[in-house]
């Protein structure tokens, strides 16, 4: 699991390491794939926000259209 782990973080970025040979295609492609992982969690956080304040919105309008 360390290999595996070690293999997703670049070489430049690894204690002591240094780039030795090609990049592996199936770690960009984990990389790629973790970032747009994060990108759709934030959209969804962003989506579930803003629904959020529909609701308080549309509570709120309608508490002021029973009162009139």
């Amino acid at each position: 699991m360390a290999t595996y782990q070690q293999n997703l973080i670049p070489a430049q970025q690894q204690p002591g390491g240094t780039a030795s040979g090609p990049p592996n295609p199936m770690v960009s492609a984990a990389q790629a794939s973790a970032q747009d992982a994060m990108a759709f969690q934030l959209w969804v956080a962003q989506q579930s926000q803003t629904l959020g304040r529909l609701k308080i919105f549309h509570s709120m309008a309608k508490s002021i259209n029973d009162q009139q």
